[in-house]
């Protein structure tokens, strides 16, 4: 985010192969990102992967491999001891099952930070909600500290107004990896 003082690139990527198509679809994305911290000429990179099998007998969909994102960070070329992790958590209940949204939940560790991420799915003040994200909600120990936005082109990052400094560089990676993320419920494949 501009206002934050971070800029950098990426680039994104995605795969679709279906088997006696829609039977069973296989999608596979991949993203990278370089961003530079305020008064920093040492870039912070990730490359992403993501990957999710579905199975389509009639009107019915189910995933069998459900959808994981995984990204492995960098400073200044060196692998770090840092990650974010991104996946489904399992619908309980039969309804839940065939009725869920496209729930995304995960954490990630990043310069020393735990932040937990799970998806966003009811648009405020409406009775309305969508089956894919529009957005994410980053928490830090339990309390909400950041929200990614993603129903316009540009996504846009939300954080409190007394974000701790030592927050800022965790919050601001984990919310761009959100962001490049090529999820396929998002897909701009054909089905």
């Amino acid at each position: 985010p501009d206002d934050l003082g971070y800029h950098g690139e990426f680039r994104r990527s995605e795969s679709r192969l279906g088997v006696f198509d829609p039977l069973y679809v296989s999608s596979k994305g991949k993203s990278s990102f370089t961003m530079r911290r305020p008064g920093s000429d040492e870039a912070l990179s990730a490359d992403c992967q993501m990957k999710k099998g579905s199975v389509t007998i009639d009107v019915v969909t189910f995933d069998p491999k459900k959808m994981h994102y995984q990204c492995d960070f960098r400073d200044r070329g060196e692998l770090l001891g840092a990650r974010l992790i991104l996946g489904q958590p399992k619908a309980d209940g039969l309804k839940k099952k065939f009725l869920a949204q496209d729930l995304r939940r995960g954490e990630s560790i990043i310069f020393d930070q735990h932040l937990s991420i799970e998806s966003v799915h009811n648009y405020k003040g409406t009775k309305l909600s969508s089956q894919p994200p529009i957005g994410y909600l980053l928490r830090h120990q339990g309390l909400a500290i950041a929200a990614l936005e993603l129903t316009d082109v540009n996504p846009t990052l939300l954080v409190t107004h007394d974000l701790p400094i030592e927050l800022r560089g965790s919050v601001v990676a984990t919310a761009v990896a959100l962001a490049v993320l090529r999820d396929p419920a998002h897909s701009a494949l054909e089905d």
